[in-house]
Order: C-alpha cells, then structure tokens, then sequence
C-alpha cells in the first residue's frame, strides 16, 4: 500500500487552516488571512516532523501543547495571556468537536462491526475509503454546522 506524504500534508494543511479560521470566528477575532495560511503552514509541518528524528518531542502531552501554543502565536498573535489562553482553548475544542463529529459520523455510517474484533482502536487506516470519505465529505459538513453554531453564541 502506498501512502503518499504530499497528499496527506495538502490535506492537513487545508484542515489546519479551516480550524484556525474556525477558531477566529467562534472568538470573535479579525485576522489577516496571511496569519491564518502561517499559521495553518506551520501546524501541518508536523507531518514532515514526524519523519525526523524530533519525533519523539510531539508523542508527548507537553510538545503537542507547546507545539500549539506556537500554531496560535502564529495566526492570532499575543496581546495579553488571557486571549492568548482563550484562543489556545478555543483551537483545542473546534479540533475536538470536529474529530468527535467525524468519528462519530465514520461509526454512524460503519455497517461492519469491526470494533468487536481489536480494530475499533487502529485509527491508522490509510486506505480506508469510508474514512477517507468522512473526512473529504464530513469535515466540510462539519465545519460548516460549527461555523453557524460558533458565529451566534
């Protein structure tokens, strides 16, 4: 099975910049939209990072964390530590609530019941064409219903 690396960073570096630009709204934030491309540049970095032999830093709780204080200081900048936290926060939970939306999507619409036999935990499946579909069908879907959600809290 190949499993080509340009199409796997294309597509994370479009979702990173779709969460960053969810994040702006639910926040309430005008941001450049050159901070946004950066910012959602730098995040999908880590798929080349993981190729390295820094790996190791982004498996643990506290790389990931500094890793997206930094994709924030990026796109939104810093003014004063409670935004900055804000927008931390915020980020964590429209990836959340996507990745939850999109798992639960993938398990609506699974009519193996493949979670019975240990494959339930195997989220690596590259070549999974139901997954791959909820992510190219359901992430926009999703987006979409979180964007109107977001924009009238």
């Amino acid at each position: 099975m190949a499993v080509y690396l340009d199409v796997i960073w294309l597509l994370n570096f479009l979702i990173d910049f779709m969460l960053l630009k969810l994040t702006a709204i639910m926040m309430k934030r005008r941001v450049r939209s050159w901070r946004l491309w950066s910012g959602a540049l730098f995040a999908s970095s880590i798929i080349l990072l993981l190729f390295t032999p820094f790996s190791p830093i982004f498996y643990q709780p506290i790389g990931k964390v500094v890793f997206s204080m930094v994709i924030i200081l990026i796109a939104f900048g810093f003014g004063r530590w409670s935004v900055f936290i804000q927008n931390v926060l915020t980020f964590y939970f429209s990836a959340f609530a996507i990745g939850g939306g999109l798992f639960a999507l993938h398990y609506f619409f699974q009519s193996n019941p493949s979670y019975a036999n240990n494959q339930f935990l195997n989220t690596l499946s590259f070549g999974d064409p139901i997954s791959w579909g909820m992510v190219l069908i359901g992430f926009p879907i999703l987006w979409y219903f979180f964007r109107k959600r977001g924009s009238t809290m």
